[in-house]
């Protein structure tokens, strides 16, 4: 498995925790001494804390450990993490934020809190003033995402607060929440929305029930933790597209409930050791990562039952986030030193699913081919034909498709039960282009050469042998050129193929073989190296 290194644009970000590169994987492991962590600023800079504005691709903030000539540790950048700069005016020296939060509205107004108190900026981080309301210290900070008028403010051991006026006033918000004889109340260390039900929002604490459960934007909350391994929370992630289903990562293990909190199952034990960190991958069903504060970083995308590992953050990682991007979505790791960036690409390696007659896992490439494609895959070839895939089952301009080294197959439900419902993709017009090779004068077509008027071209000899007996027109598709010559090797294109002619094969069964145009257009869309 290549991995493609970030520098086209910023697909992750990652704040990690020593200077220079961690190793890779496990030697054999996809991606094993492939590029890793690149880093893309703040060096040498313990980072806490990270909130980003979802209105504005690239504008992000950090809370950092301030410097020791007492500046602020509160930084922002326009440009996705190549710049930063200090945000002072207003702001006590040496604060250090605890939590951070940015309005929905454009990211006009932004709440930092630290040992000095709370302050609001609605100015974008320009100016700041304090919130005069006394509070007790602030451990996490969420806006609503469909209201930006309501805030809430969560407290260690003082329960929450709400805001209905952009952060400027509070009132307690912990109706529900219990009260031991100490009279400390729970208040939330984490706070996560529902992304398709914002009235649902979960708050994670120290201790207690562990998870308690809003439904009503923070107004009032109830228990959700019952029979969770561990109170302990680390990390919440809510499911991105099953409204009820919301996992914790635990010291003791993942856990999932699928009925909001009201029960608890284990997923296994947590892959990484010193588990710190948890996040959904945004816009995939199943896609989630699990970072240890050590720095291992696994993925999965079956929802947790099994895991690939990924490489090595520098550590020591404190939290991740994540968001939708253009190109890709982007996965962001808050810890010890810096900001470091890393490529998602569809190419990343995926966890294997079990065996069974449908599918099949490709260590090799870390990929499985899918239920959909699977029998077509073995039927027209495999991978003689297709070569390994190189993605899971992926959407693009609305059509499931799956590319592997040689092909992309797509599913095309219009033609469902019929011998097209799956069709190899016209990569080799893609890779063509506009500009098409002229087309040649007709000739009366014999054994060994074959002239389409479809499209002016002509197939010859050991071509012509390998188009009529491995497919033809459904596998390969019409001849977009002649025989042409690419690094002193013979090639032809077709609609949905290349074939090479290999001279050191030549009177065998493997001396015309299909390129690897499923790569090339991978590496094209920067997606392999």
């Amino acid at each position: 498995m290549q991995w493609k290194r970030a520098g086209q644009a910023l697909v992750a970000t990652a704040l990690a925790g020593v200077l220079g590169l961690s190793p890779a994987g496990p030697a054999g492991a996809p991606g094993a001494g492939a590029a890793g962590w690149l880093p893309t600023g703040l060096e040498g800079a313990p980072v806490g804390q990270l909130a980003f504005d979802r209105s504005a691709p690239g504008v992000m903030y950090a809370g950092i450990q301030a410097t020791a000539g007492g500046r602020s540790g509160l930084r922002k950048t326009l440009d996705g993490g190549r710049t930063w700069f200090f945000l002072e005016r207003g702001l006590p020296w040496g604060l250090e934020p605890t939590a951070l939060a940015v309005s929905p509205d454009e990211g006009r107004v932004v709440l930092v809190a630290g040992v000095d108190g709370l302050f609001r900026s609605n100015a974008g981080g320009t100016t700041w003033t304090q919130i005069r309301q006394p509070l007790p210290p602030v451990t996490a900070l969420l806006f609503d995402s469909t209201d930006e008028r309501v805030a809430i403010a969560g407290t260690e051991l003082r329960g929450n607060f709400r805001s209905t006026d952009h952060g400027l006033t509070w009132r307690p918000a912990s109706l529900g929440l219990p009260r031991d004889r100490y009279g400390a109340t729970p208040g939330a260390v984490q706070l996560v929305q529902h992304p398709t039900e914002p009235r649902v929002i979960y708050m994670g604490a120290n201790g207690f029930a562990g998870v308690y459960r809003s439904d009503d934007r923070g107004e009032s909350w109830h228990v959700a933790g019952e029979g969770l391994p561990s109170t302990i929370i680390l990390a919440l992630a809510v499911h991105p597209t099953t409204p009820n289903t919301v996992l914790a990562l635990t010291d003791k293990g993942l856990v999932r409930s699928n009925d909001r909190g009201a029960s608890w199952q284990a997923l296994g034990a947590v892959p990484v050791p010193d588990p710190a960190a948890m996040q959904f991958e945004p816009g995939s069903k199943e896609t989630l990562y699990v970072a240890s504060a050590r720095g291992a970083l696994h993925r999965s995308t079956n929802g947790g039952r099994t895991w690939v590992e990924l490489p090595s953050l520098p550590r020591p990682v404190r939290l991740l986030s994540a968001w939708a991007a253009p190109a890709t979505p982007v996965l962001a790791a808050a810890a010890g030193e810096g900001l470091w960036q890393l490529a998602l690409p569809p190419t990343l390696p995926a966890s294997p699913e079990p065996a069974a007659n449908n599918r099949r896992y490709f260590p090799e490439t870390g990929h499985n081919v899918s239920p959909i494609f699977y029998p077509f895959y073995v039927a027209r070839g495999g991978f003689e034909r297709f070569g390994w895939p190189r993605t899971e089952e992926l959407q693009e301009d609305g059509r499931t498709v799956q590319y592997f080294q040689r092909a992309r197959l797509e599913h095309r439900p219009d033609l469902r039960n019929t011998p097209y419902e799956v069709q190899i993709s016209l990569l080799g017009e893609w890779l063509v282009g506009s500009e098409r090779f002229p087309r040649i004068e007709p000739f009366e077509s014999g054994p060994d050469q074959r002239y389409f008027e479809e499209t002016g071209h002509s197939v010859n000899y050991a071509f012509l042998r390998y188009f009529n007996t491995r497919g033809g027109l459904d596998s390969l598709g019409f001849p977009l050129s002649e025989e042409l010559q690419e690094d002193g090797r013979p090639v032809q294109y077709f609609q949905r193929a290349r074939l090479e002619y290999r001279l050191e094969a030549a009177g065998t069964r493997d001396e015309v073989h299909v390129g690897l145009i499923g790569d090339e257009v991978l590496r094209r869309r920067g997606w392999l190296d």
